[in-house]
């Protein structure tokens, strides 16, 4: 943006389809995206109010000797926020295939950690390899209900390598 823009907004059109959308934005600060920052909507005196989870996934790398299923476990930690009548909303892990060849039955796709504690058994039905993606959130976002604002959430990826052949126990 040019020094001199000021409070003037910039709106994004995106047309598709025969239907137009747009986005605007600005400088104000509530504009203002980080990952490791929140401006909650605008509360810059409580800039540093809620900071997304950490997290990790165990094995973050593996190998199937052939289709089948493996189980993986997630452990997070988190600043506690957002809170309501006093107690943390608590973290949400959503499962997906983020790459790979053939289909992937992830059971549970969706679930609350609890202990800041979550696992979940992929179900693999081709050999190839395949990058499984989780976002846990804080609380603040969708996956709590709070459509149209979201904060603290953290991407994390497995690695996951299935060799060929027909596995006796895969699931089709």
């Amino acid at each position: 943006m040019p020094k001199d823009f000021g409070d003037q907004r910039l709106v994004w059109f995106l047309t598709a389809h025969g239907k137009t959308e747009q986005v605007a934005g600005s400088l104000k600060p509530v504009w203002m995206i980080d990952r490791n920052r929140t401006t909650r909507g605008g509360n810059s005196e409580r800039i540093n109010s809620n900071t997304p989870p950490v997290v990790w996934v165990e094995p973050a790398e593996t190998t199937l000797d052939a289709p089948g299923t493996l189980s993986l476990s997630l452990s997070a930690t988190d600043d506690g926020l957002p809170a309501r009548g006093g107690k943390p909303v608590g973290m949400t892990a959503s499962w997906a295939k983020f790459r790979g060849p053939g289909d992937v039955r992830l059971a549970p796709a969706q679930s609350k950690l609890t202990g800041g504690r979550a696992s979940v058994t992929a179900t693999f039905d081709t050999p190839g390899e395949y990058v499984l993606q989780v976002v846990v959130d804080d609380g603040s976002g969708e996956l709590a209900g709070n459509f149209g604002y979201h904060c603290c959430w953290t991407n994390a990826q497995v690695k996951v390598t299935v060799q060929g052949g027909v596995h006796e126990n895969a699931q089709r």
